[in-house]
């Protein structure tokens, strides 16, 4: 336990600068894998919610226009307008998803997420001819870009499922801003369904939903009343961690889910 001598405090001395060159080249280059590893999960992800998303409307338009154009297509104007006016409700929706993933990536510049969703369900709705309420309670903050994305497509999805399958007439859009978690429900007055009956492909999207909402630490519940015997409707309620958040100064009451309701869009079938 002697000190060092002279001659190893020199080599010491000049030891330490390629020591420190070399850690920082290492830092570097841990840095440079961390960052590629979190370019490959965006571009997976991106993947993933384009061929969820936009592949099948684009799937769609081209089936509507093979109908359209076919050798038996020979219809009734009415028919054709109603059509193409499906077609380009479709397109929008379609367009709205492309900026959708380009808020995703560039986080700085995209819409708050409530009025994303609101617009989103606003052309659903109108799509769809069903009557929609929606009602926003709490102190909004920002999510991360991964977590909003997730939520326009669980939220997408759900209002989806009420235009092909629910046969509803109202449906209701609920976002409720809590201190530590995001609550978002779907309620609609439809037939349900009875979850142990839905087909194959059926039980694979409900399953997409489960798994998307688990990958951002949160819990989507479905709730087909009607199909076990309860009142009409089915109602899909998604919880969201946000741990951290700080609630505002005046914060109202978000306990219960608000009484009043704002109509964002109606149309009668």
């Amino acid at each position: 336990n002697s000190a060092p001598t002279q001659e190893e405090i020199r080599v010491l001395r000049s030891a330490a600068p390629v020591i420190a060159l070399a850690l920082e080249g290492a830092l570097l280059q841990a840095l440079a894998a961390e960052q590629a590893a979190a370019s490959e999960a965006q571009r997976q992800q991106v993947a993933q919610n384009l061929h969820d998303t936009l592949a099948q409307n684009i799937s769609y338009l081209r089936l509507k226009l093979d109908q359209l154009t076919g050798e038996n297509a020979i219809r009734e104007i009415g028919a054709v307008l109603q059509e193409l006016e499906r077609m380009r409700a479709t397109a929008e929706e379609a367009y709205q998803q492309v900026r959708n993933t380009l808020d995703a990536l560039n986080p700085i510049h995209s819409e708050n997420l409530a009025s994303t969703l609101f617009k989103q369900a606003r052309a659903i709705s109108e799509r769809g001819g069903f009557k929609l309420r929606t009602s926003q309670a709490g102190a909004s903050f920002i999510l991360p870009a991964p977590v909003r994305q997730q939520i326009l497509y669980l939220v997408r999805e759900a209002l989806s499922n009420i235009e092909k399958h629910a046969n509803a007439t109202n449906a209701r859009l609920t976002i409720l801003w809590l201190e530590s978690e995001l609550i978002i429900k779907v309620v609609d007055d439809g037939i349900g369904f009875n979850p142990l009956s839905v087909p194959a492909d059926g039980h694979y999207g409900l399953w997409i939903m489960q798994q998307r909402a688990q990958e951002i630490g949160g819990t989507l519940k479905i709730n087909a009343a009607a199909g076990n015997g309860g009142a009409p409707g089915t109602e899909v309620t998604l919880w969201v961690p946000c741990p951290g958040q700080k609630p505002p100064v005046e914060r109202p009451p978000a306990a219960k889910e608000p009484a009043a309701e704002q109509p964002v869009a109606e149309r009668v079938p």
